[in-house]
């Protein structure tokens, strides 16, 4: 209300309508307001002590007749006046917490995409529905079924529609809006001597109007642009290798990827510079094809990941930093070449940024317990509901440009320790109303199952945070039953 002062304002009101009150009753009463005084001497002979007294009577309460009313009149305004500001202050209250819930978005509050290709419907809720007349599951068997149709006639039309006979089908993303229907994006690539160039088919299905395959947008063309991938790191040399093996492979595949290796302190630095050069001067490349930079301090995701971002060290020439498009990965994340495709098709500079939720593996040690080993890490790549879950609280991997980047705000350097800095830069990109947040499955990328322990120094939301994360992350259900209770 800035320095609009109630109090002022109620005495102004107060006031004004006493002296409108008085006025009044001066009106209606002229002869009794106007009255002149008194007489102390004797006025007329005729009129007795009596008589004077009398009228002197008559006049007293008359007065205080009109003192009461005037009173009643005063204190019903004066309570009106107390409703007026409570109500304000309810209203003001209001918007001090509507505003507040505009600022604050929840996380969860993003209607996120479900991926589909031609033999399986990957779910959140589930983990893989084979799409079969005779498949089990509900609801989503039903939609599974739903979809089967309309997979044929997409890949009936998409060639057609971007005039190659040679592009094929990869993949489909659908998601079931409760107010506007179904709604899917269907991938598709087409290799040739140019180069692999992507397409992206948009349908709609009204629930409204009932036909086969909806509203066909024209297709969305998309080339390999080069992504930018981060990766902060403190130690974890196990993991680093195995992280460069599957970049090495993806490269071999893709080519248009970068990566900044941003590591802290100096414990193991030697040994973690000497096994990427190593690793990845084996691709025998003209260009480079990543950059290690040093970090002092102590380790911080997001301030690893924004240093990444922002630093020109060892930059290539090449590469335009405002156009660059970021894939934010941790060292213990697997991905492959379809990850970094939909990192390029679903985000798009001023328009989107790419969420993607990845399958995390449980325990190999509890979800493997009755194989006769547990199978090496690059063996436990399977979708099902014993191995893993889809890891829809997991907001740390993001494909984002980086003018958009910029344009949030960056990590919130402020926050230390483990989690929660990746959930506040998500929300930014809630409140940026120009950017839409896709938020969707992605089959093309795992979570490594590692032991988390819970640093007692986190304050108290972020050490929740990681105490849910780890029991989830243990075993499915019912393996920790079986674990608990056999």
């Amino acid at each position: 209300m800035g320095c609009f002062s109630f109090d002022l304002f109620f005495k102004i009101v107060l006031a004004v309508s006493v002296w409108s009150i008085t006025y009044n009753w001066t009106l209606r009463c002229p002869r009794f307001m106007r009255a002149k005084p008194l007489a102390t001497g004797v006025t007329n002979t005729t009129k007795s002590t009596a008589q004077r007294a009398d009228t002197i009577r008559v006049q007293l309460k008359l007065q205080q007749k009109l003192r009461s009313e005037l009173l009643a009149e005063v204190d019903e305004l004066t309570e009106k006046l107390q409703r007026l500001e409570a109500d304000v202050e309810r209203q003001r209250r209001h918007q001090l917490a509507t505003t507040s819930l505009l600022e604050k978005p929840l996380e969860r509050n993003v209607l996120s995409w479900e991926m589909v290709t031609e033999r399986a419907y990957y779910v959140t809720e589930t983990t893989q529905v084979t799409i079969t007349p005779h498949a089990f599951m509900m609801p989503f068997a039903e939609r599974a079924a739903e979809l089967k149709p309309l997979i044929s006639d997409a890949k009936a039309l998409g060639p057609h529609l971007v005039g190659n006979e040679s592009c094929h089908f990869d993949h489909g993303m659908v998601q079931f809006d409760p107010l506007a229907g179904l709604k899917a994006q269907f991938q598709f690539r087409k290799v040739s001597s140019d180069g692999s160039e992507s397409f992206l088919l948009s349908a709609h299905r009204r629930f409204s109007v009932p036909i086969p395959v909806g509203d066909i947008a024209q297709p969305v063309k998309r080339k390999y642009i080069t992504v930018h991938m981060v990766v902060p790191l403190a130690g974890r040399l196990d993991k680093l290798g195995f992280f460069l093996d599957v970049f090495l492979k993806v490269q071999r595949t893709d080519g248009n990827v970068f990566l900044t290796i941003v590591y802290f302190g100096v414990e193991g630095l030697d040994d973690a510079r000497a096994l990427t050069k190593a690793k990845l001067l084996e691709l025998n490349r003209k260009a480079p094809v990543f950059r290690f930079l040093r970090k002092n301090g102590l380790f911080s995701r997001g301030g690893g990941l924004q240093h990444g971002a922002k630093s020109t060290e060892r930059w290539p020439s090449s590469l335009k930093q405002e156009d660059m498009l970021l894939f934010f990965i941790d060292v213990d994340i697997m991905f492959d070449s379809g990850a970094l495709l939909r990192c390029r098709m679903l985000s798009e500079r001023g328009k989107r940024v790419y969420y993607p939720m990845v399958f995390s593996q449980y325990n190999p040690d509890i979800a493997y317990r009755d194989a006769e080993e547990v199978p090496p890490l690059s063996g436990r790549v399977d979708h099902n509901y014993t191995s893993g879950f889809w890891r829809s609280f997991g907001f740390g991997m993001a494909c984002i440009r980086y003018s958009d980047f910029i344009a949030s705000g960056g990590f919130d350097l402020r926050i230390e320790g483990w989690g929660a800095e990746d959930v506040k830069l998500y929300k930014s990109f809630l409140k940026h109303h120009k950017v839409a947040v896709v938020r969707a499955i992605d089959r093309g990328l795992f979570h490594a199952f590692h032991e988390k322990a819970c640093d007692k120094k986190l304050n108290k939301d972020q050490r929740e945070m990681c105490q849910s994360s780890k029991g989830v992350s243990e075993a499915s259900p019912e393996a920790m039953g079986y674990v608990l209770y056999k």
